[in-house]
């Protein structure tokens, strides 16, 4: 088979993969379709990172989808196609609305973690004062 279409199947397995949840399988799919990518068409390439990207949201991977989106934004550059755009456009409009969620959770994470840290070092320090 051609590489452009070894690397749209792939992708769109890959696509699959994240859509039904499975992080690991995506990932697997993903390493493959960065493997074969290079002989591939420039527009396959850059429809392969799009489906990539979408995937990368699906499962959570938000920098990672934006590293796809990138690139697939720079393969198409000024004069590529108006549909191919837009969907990675969409999956731009996806990772806006989940940066600031993805944001929020760190942040309760880091603070929770800050306090069970603290507690920890108080306690330490109270066992330290109570054996002297």
């Amino acid at each position: 088979s051609s590489p452009t279409l070894r690397v749209a199947g792939l992708a769109g397995s890959a696509l699959v993969a994240a859509d039904s949840g499975d992080r690991d399988r995506f990932r697997e799919r993903r390493a493959a379709v960065l493997r074969d990518l290079l002989p591939a068409q420039r527009t396959a390439r850059a429809a392969a990172h799009i489906d990539l990207g979408r995937g990368a949201v699906l499962v959570g991977e938000v920098a990672m989808a934006r590293e796809h989106i990138e690139e697939a934004l720079a393969l198409l550059g000024d004069g590529g196609s108006s549909g191919m755009r837009s969907r990675a456009e969409e999956v731009l409009g996806a990772l806006e609305q989940k940066q600031p969620a993805a944001e929020a959770r760190r942040a309760s994470t880091d603070v929770a973690e800050t306090k069970r840290i603290a507690a920890q070092l108080e306690h330490m320090a109270d066992s330290l004062i109570t054996m002297e």
